[in-house]
C-alpha cells in the first residue's frame, strides 16, 4: 500500500498505482520532483509528446499534482510520497516513428500547430492573422464558404460578407463540441491551443483561394487546374484538421479523421439540401 494512505482511501491504491504504471506519468512526477515546479510547455519539452497529451496525462494525475498561483504544475504531499516511495524512474525511450508517419504528420503541419498550441497565447496573433486573410479572400472571390465547400455569392436572408466569419465560426464550434467529446482530460487548458490551432489550420483553403486569385489574374493556369487544386487541397485540409485536433486536445489520429470527415459530410448535407453540388467553381 502507498504511505499515508487512510482506511477509506485504501479503495482508490489500485487507480493509484494503475496511474503510476505509465512511464510518462512516472516520469512527469519525476521532474516536479527534481525542478520543483514546472509549466505545462516545460513539462512538454522535456517529455517531448504534444500538448492534448500532457493534458490527459497531468488529469491522471491529479490526485499528485497542485497549480501554483502562477498556473505551474508542483506536487502536493502525496505526489512527494509516491515518486519517494517509488522505485528509480528510467528514461523514457520512445521508439522511432516510421519515415512515412513523419512525412505524414508534417505534410499535416502537426510539428507546426504543436508548437503553436504550446504558447498559444503568443501564437495567437498569428492565428487572428490567418482568420482575417481566410475571410478577406472568401469575400474577394464573392464565395459563400459551407464547411471546406463554396457557394457563389447571391441574394438571401444573410448577407454575403457575413458567410465567411459565420462560416469560421461555425468550424470552431464545431471542433469545440468534438473536443469536448473527444478530450481525454478534464483540464480546460486545451482550448485556446484548438483555436489556435484550427484558425492556423485553414492555410490549405487559403492556398487554394489564392491559387484561384492568381489564376483570376493569369498568373497561373486555370480551367482544371482549378479543380485539381481544390481536390487536393480539400484532402490536406481535412489532414490539418485533423492534425489541429490531434495536438490540441489529445484525440487520438483516428477520432480526429473521422471528426474532420464528417464537417466535410455535415457540408455535403447541406449542400444537398440547398439544391448545389458540391463544387460550382468554374
Amino acid at each position: 500500500m502507498m504511505k499515508g494512505l487512510g482506511e477509506d482511501e485504501r479503495n482508490g491504491d489500485l487507480n493509484y498505482f494503475n496511474a503510476l504504471r505509465n512511464p510518462i506519468r512516472r516520469r512527469i512526477l519525476q521532474l516536479l520532483y527534481e525542478n520543483g515546479e514546472m509549466s505545462a510547455s516545460a513539462l512538454k519539452r522535456a517529455l517531448s509528446v504534444s500538448m492534448g497529451t500532457l493534458y490527459y496525462h497531468l488529469d491522471i494525475l491529479r490526485p499528485f499534482l497542485r497549480q501554483t498561483s502562477q498556473r505551474r504544475y508542483a506536487l502536493n504531499e502525496l505526489g512527494v510520497q509516491a515518486i519517494v516511495g517509488s522505485v528509480p524512474v528510467q528514461p523514457i525511450v520512445e521508439p522511432r516513428e516510421p519515415g512515412y508517419v513523419r512525412v505524414a504528420k508534417a505534410l499535416a503541419l502537426s510539428p507546426l500547430l504543436d508548437r503553436a498550441g504550446s504558447r498559444p497565447a503568443l501564437a495567437l496573433p498569428v492565428a487572428a492573422i490567418f482568420a482575417i486573410t481566410y475571410v478577406a479572400l472568401l469575400q474577394l472571390l464573392d464565395l459563400k464558404p459551407i464547411s471546406i465547400y463554396y457557394l457563389p455569392a447571391s441574394s438571401g436572408p444573410i448577407p454575403d460578407k457575413l458567410w465567411s466569419p459565420l462560416n469560421l465560426i461555425a468550424i470552431l464550434l464545431y471542433f469545440f463540441v468534438v473536443g469536448k467529446l473527444t478530450h481525454r482530460s478534464t483540464v480546460d487548458s486545451w482550448k485556446l491551443p484548438l483555436v489556435v490551432a484550427v484558425l492556423i489550420a485553414t492555410l490549405p483553403t487559403q492556398f487554394f483561394l489564392i491559387y484561384t486569385v492568381l489564376a483570376a489574374q493569369g498568373l497561373v493556369a486555370g480551367g482544371i487546374f482549378i479543380q485539381a487544386t481544390y481536390v487536393i487541397t480539400s484532402v490536406w485540409q481535412l489532414a490539418v484538421f485533423s492534425a489541429a485536433l490531434n495536438v490540441s486536445s489529445g484525440a487520438s489520429w483516428e477520432r480526429a479523421l473521422v471528426a474532420s470527415l464528417f464537417l466535410s459530410y455535415i457540408g455535403l448535407v447541406i449542400l444537398q439540401a440547398l439544391g448545389y453540388n458540391p463544387l460550382l467553381l468554374r
